[in-house]
């Protein structure tokens, strides 16, 4: 699950009948990654975005790569690869110019998707208009950052969770720092694993608890978010000239 209201993906895109849905959602995740500061996600993290192998990922980020809509810079230490990071083309920045990259906060979260300056039925087909006041920015990027979700939170559960406890109990978070701990409590719990999160909210709700806890039974323990997007996998087999 996601923390994010949604996203958009131009026409050009979503139009074009070479893109496979898999290319589409993986163009429009890097570019938004790189707005939000930095897309170094690992192709695990990718495969387990799109629900495909990390081969399969790998292949799909190349034929990006082939196409011209994305490039890469390998860093390292020593000999050792420590991150690869993914930026989009001029020709895919072209295509996402002009819409605002904004984080969800209280006051706008619900009404505005994650690229704020989507057309709408009133100005679609048209250039976001210059000056205007509004939440569009040509060929700007802005973080909005007033009262930010981490990534590591899955908002949707987190979301079903606070619901729960106002309905059951009657309780509200009343500041921000006691909202923050709790949720931190979740991604602790889970690893900052997203499933992982939904499956201890489910099991809290049926079990009418007013406390978030472990799995009971748990086996297997999920790798982290961080795990997924500094896994390294990608450079098997890449040799290091010195």
């Amino acid at each position: 699950m996601s923390s994010r209201n949604g996203v958009w993906i131009p026409a050009e895109i979503w139009d074009d009948p070479a893109f496979s849905m898999n290319k589409k959602a993986l163009l429009t995740e890097i570019n938004n990654l790189h707005a939000l500061g930095e897309c170094r996600a690992s192709n695990a993290h990718f495969a387990d975005f799109l629900g495909i192998s990390k081969s399969r990922a790998e292949s799909l980020i190349s034929e990006l790569k082939r196409e011209g809509w994305v490039t890469s810079k390998i860093y390292r230490e020593g000999k050792q690869f420590s991150k690869r990071v993914l930026y989009p083309t001029a020709k895919t920045a072209s295509l996402f110019a002009g819409y605002e990259v904004l984080l969800p906060t209280p006051e706008n979260r619900g009404t505005l998707p994650l690229n704020s300056g989507a057309p709408s039925p009133q100005n679609q087909g048209h250039p976001p208009p210059k000056n205007s006041g509004g939440n569009i920015t040509k060929n700007k990027t802005e973080i909005k950052t007033d009262t930010p979700y981490p990534f590591e939170l899955n908002l949707s559960a987190w979301k079903q969770w606070t619901e729960y406890k106002k309905t059951q109990f009657g309780f509200r978070y009343k500041t921000q720092a006691t909202e923050k701990t709790a949720y931190e409590q979740l991604i602790q719990l889970s690893s900052g694993d997203h499933h992982q999160q939904q499956l201890i909210v489910n099991q809290s709700i049926a079990q009418g608890w007013k406390g978030l806890f472990v799995l009971k039974d748990q086996l297997v323990q999920p790798r982290s978010t961080q795990d997924r997007l500094t896994d390294t996998s990608w450079a098997e087999g890449m040799e290091v000239s010195l």
